[in-house]
This record gives structure tokens, sequence and C-alpha cells, in this order.
């Protein structure tokens, strides 16, 4: 029998570029009928003519994918207000039996204008680029690392793809040298990549082309390391400086031995 126990909002998110302001989701409300939920919310923005992507995600599958049995104020073309909302058909997205409590995310991301990006760094280890794609209709969002090291494996996601669209991932050099690094599927959301140990250390950039036939892409810098860092390498060698440094004041402060005795 189809029954939630708790339905509740675990949070919402906003991508802005960092030269807007007075913008924010608030009063994120739902309410379960039986066979709907109901999530109002307010979407407020200081242009009211701009326009934001709305994608809500729930944790059934652990917030992979945004709901595709939503309606209302979601999708592409949603513009700033209050008591915005959607409507979700649970019935039709969860399987009957599910029984467990439910939380939901609302994602609300500014549709870029035309040559715009709208980028926001998540933390100092990777950022966030979202890009739209106007003859697709397709807003590309992009979270790589911003840092990485040779040797070890690093995920890129992304969200924005249809599931048979084609991904590849390339790497340019500082004299715009381009290499493929990988491929995936739209369907997949995440890459992982391992780094080449013989790879030059250096600045780089990561361009991923999300659709194939119009060559839509998004491109952000990256920086690739030495494996070990430099103050790691070098603390183990001063430690065994200062021990020899020890072992050569304790011998030479040391009484120099007597005459040998022959009797």
């Amino acid at each position: 029998m189809f029954f939630f126990k708790r339905v509740y909002a675990l949070g919402a998110c906003l991508l802005l570029p960092t030269i807007l302001w007075a913008q924010k989701v608030e009063n994120v409300v739902s309410a379960f009928d039986g066979q709907r939920v109901v999530i109002t919310y307010d979407l407020i923005h200081s242009d009211s003519a701009r326009k934001f992507a709305v994608q809500v995600f729930s944790s059934a599958d652990d917030f992979l994918r945004p709901l595709a049995h939503v309606t209302g104020a979601v999708g592409l073309a949603v513009k700033p207000g209050r008591a915005l909302k959607i409507i979700w058909s649970v019935r039709q997205e969860l399987p009957p039996d599910f029984d467990k409590d439910i939380r939901y995310k609302i994602k609300a991301t500014l549709v870029p204008l035309t040559g715009e990006k709208v980028k926001s760094t998540l933390s100092k280890k990777e950022s966030t680029t979202t890009v739209f794609a106007t003859e697709t209709n397709q807003l590309f969002t992009l979270t790589a690392p911003i840092a990485c090291r040779r040797g070890k494996k690093y995920e890129v996601h992304w969200s924005g793809t249809n599931p048979n669209d084609p991904i590849r991932f390339e790497l340019y050099d500082a004299a715009n040298a381009q290499k493929i690094i990988g491929r995936a599927q739209g369907s997949e959301n995440s890459w992982q990549w391992e780094v080449p140990p013989a790879i030059k250390t250096g600045r780089y950039t990561l361009k991923v082309i999300f659709n194939t036939k119009t060559m839509d892409a998004v491109t952000q810098p990256l920086h690739i390391r030495h494996k070990t860092p430099f103050v790691v390498k070098i603390l183990p060698l001063a430690a065994a400086g200062a021990a020899l440094l020890l072992i050569g004041n304790k011998t030479g402060n040391a009484p120099l031995p007597g005459p040998i005795n022959p009797n």
C-alpha cells in the first residue's frame, strides 16, 4: 500500500552569478493529499524579468535525478514570484509499495542570457558552472574539481542532458593543445577521471562537450599538481637532516680516547 510517513523539505538552493544580489528561495511548504504532493515556495530576485530553471529532487533516489512527474512552477522558464506552486504526482513517480519518509530539494538555477555563464563556487576543491544552449533548450550544469593531483581519481558530475547524449571530456594545456581524456553518456550523470601519473603539472582547461551536434560545451580552469605536496616531501628530509645534526653534535662533544697502554 502506498503510504508516506512524512513529507518535508530538506532544503532549497539557488545558483546565481556573484554580480547579482537580492535573490533567494524561501517559504517552502508542502502537503500530501494521498495522490500528490503540493509544494509552494517564493522565488525572489531583483530582476523580475529573468527566468530560472527550477528542479525538484527527492530522497527516493538519493537526490540523483530531478523528478519527472511535476507540473506548475517548474522547468526552464520560471519567473520570480511568491506562492509559486509545484504539483508532484508521486504515485506515478514512486513504486506502489513505497512507505518511507520522503525528503525533497528545490533547485533554482538562473537561466543565462546569450553568452553568459552562471558560475557558483561550491568549495575550495570544486566549482559548478551552468550554461544554456538556446538551440536545444538545454540547461547544462557541470560540477568539477578545480585542482587535481597526479595519480589520483576525481569525479565530474553534470545534469541537464538527455539519456542518449554523448558526453566528451577534453583537456587543453597552456599551448591550447587538445587531448580527449574521456567519454560518457548523458544518462550516467557522472564520470571518474584518474589523472595520469606522468602528466605535466600546471594550469589546464577542462572542456566538457554535452551536445556534439551543435558542439555546445562548458569550460573551466583546472590546476594539475604533484601527487605529493612539496611540504610533505621536504619534511622527512628536514627530519633526517636534524637527526644527522644531532648525531654530529654528540660525536663532536664526546671526549677523545686516551693513549693505548702497551702493558
